[in-house]
């Protein structure tokens, strides 16, 4: 549809923006666009995640892949929102986190699974994103991360150890 694809043409010219910014050097204006695309993502909001939202997260995805070289400061936010994203792509059919170190499983429930309003809205916005962001495509930027430069995989693993240390609290 015309929505469908007027969203695409938008991330399209927004992900050109952030490429331009960071080749460059433009470091404010790179992370300005990048933090856009993470508010944009609007994963903070379950309720609110569309298949535009979903798009964001797929843009981010591509720009960190494609530019990662030169995505210095951003990639802390940029990492977040793509972790926050795998998460809600990992919940199983009843909204509960299905990832590798997620806690142990409940004890088995008698009866139907009580499906409180947040979390059919986790289970929508896991579904939206599972069907939109494919998490081989997000592995690509840590197994092509050997072709940075010694600086940018230092300010990617600093990033890392940002977020998990958000993460982990």
């Amino acid at each position: 549809g015309g929505d469908a694809e007027l969203v695409s043409m938008c991330l399209e010219g927004m992900s050109n923006a952030v490429k331009i910014a960071a080749r460059f050097e433009l470091d404010e204006e790179r992370d300005s666009l990048v933090a856009s695309l993470v508010d944009l993502a609007r994963l903070d909001a379950p309720a609110e995640v569309r298949l535009a939202n979903a798009l964001c997260v797929r843009a981010l995805a591509a720009l960190m892949l494609s530019e990662g070289e030169l995505f210095k400061t951003s990639w802390p936010r940029a990492l977040q929102c793509v972790s926050e994203a795998l998460r809600l792509c990992a919940m199983d059919a009843e909204g509960e986190d299905d990832s590798v170190g997620a806690a142990p499983p409940a004890p088995p429930r008698r009866g139907p699974a009580v499906l409180t309003p947040q979390r059919r809205a986790l289970l929508a916005a896991s579904q939206v994103v599972r069907g939109t962001l494919n998490p081989g495509a997000v592995e690509r930027i840590f197994v092509e991360s050997p072709r940075l430069s010694e600086e940018a995989i230092v300010g990617l693993v600093e990033a890392l150890v940002r977020v998990a240390k958000v993460e982990l609290l």
